[in-house]
């Protein structure tokens, strides 16, 4: 098997588990720096990407305060799209894909549309269309 072959193997399997992935609301302090750590990016970046504040994030990776009940769902679908990215993307252009408008989501990018569940399946059939090979 070639290794764009099982990279693809790989990511086909991630998408499946992606699409059955349960909503889990992210707010410990350790689930945030993980996302922060994943994307390779720093906590100013993340807070734009997510559209939060820097100071908030710093409070909820120090664990003085809690991302609200909507934030905490909306973290949870990035962590739901990181997953099924991780062997896909590098983690240099994580942030990049994730932050840029695509005309598949009409202007929107993947981060702005996680507030929602709808949003996310978006994102999903975005990621699964990118990269079965459908667009460049």
């Amino acid at each position: 098997m070639t290794r764009a072959l099982r990279k693809k193997t790989n990511l086909t399997a991630r998408l499946v588990e992606g699409f059955d992935a349960v909503l889990s609301p992210v707010s410990e302090p350790k689930e945030i720096q993980a996302l922060i750590d994943g994307l390779g990016v720093s906590q100013e970046e993340f807070a734009r990407l997510i559209k939060a504040s820097g100071p908030s994030v710093s409070r909820w990776v120090r664990g003085t305060s809690r991302p609200s009940g909507r934030m905490a769902e909306k973290l949870g679908r990035l962590k739901i799209v990181l997953d099924i990215l991780e062997t896909a993307i590098e983690k240099k252009d994580l942030k990049h894909f994730l932050g840029r408008p695509h005309t598949r989501l009409r202007g929107h990018s993947p981060s702005s549309l996680l507030d929602t569940d709808y949003g996310l399946e978006a994102v999903k059939d975005l990621i699964e269309t990118a990269f079965s090979g459908a667009f460049t």
